[in-house]
């Protein structure tokens, strides 16, 4: 999907902070955003908080922080998810498996310490993400310059050949 949506016209000259909502941590995760959005510098920065399909009947309900902020909220599927991932500087999220997806476009990433995040825990040990604990701590990493990602650490090329190649050494063909 990379090489289909790598070349979205920004929607403004702001960097977009994605956040990638999960059903269990989307309550903590859209009060985070609620609160740095009163942080950054609005002329800069721009807050889109995607939901996960499982939020988007009752997110009014679940989020009302959300509905009275200026964050985009991304309910619907109008728009594919690497659209997203495309116009962003910087993705936040918890352990969501777009996560991987979202380093694939070079966005740099920021995990959430709260339930489930140790399940990105080599991620942000081996520096590419920042673990952060408040909108406070995640306010001061924007500013900071992040490392190129080394895609073949993530992402092997011509993986469907190399597990091919496996399966024929493994059955002995």
């Amino acid at each position: 999907m990379y090489d289909k949506f790598n070349d979205s016209i920004k929607p403004n000259n702001k960097k977009i902070i994605l956040f990638l909502s999960q059903w269990n941590i989307g309550d903590e995760l859209s009060r985070i955003a609620v609160r740095l959005n009163k942080l950054i510098d609005k002329q800069k920065y721009e807050i889109y908080f995607k939901l996960h399909p499982a939020e988007v009947n009752n997110y009014k309900q679940k989020y009302p922080n959300l509905i009275e902020s200026e964050i985009t909220v991304i309910n619907s599927s109008s728009k594919n998810i690497y659209y997203y991932f495309d116009i962003a500087s910087y993705q936040v999220g918890v352990y969501s498996t777009s996560l991987f997806e979202g380093l694939r476009y070079g966005l740099k990433t920021f995990i959430f310490k709260t339930y489930g995040h140790e399940q990105m825990e080599k991620i942000y040990r081996n520096g590419y993400a920042k673990l952060v604990e408040n909108e406070l701590q995640l306010s001061k990493y924007l500013e900071e310059p992040h490392d190129e990602i080394d895609m073949n650490y993530l992402w092997k090329s011509n993986s469907l050949n190399a597990i091919l190649n496996e399966i024929d050494k493994n059955i002995g063909l």
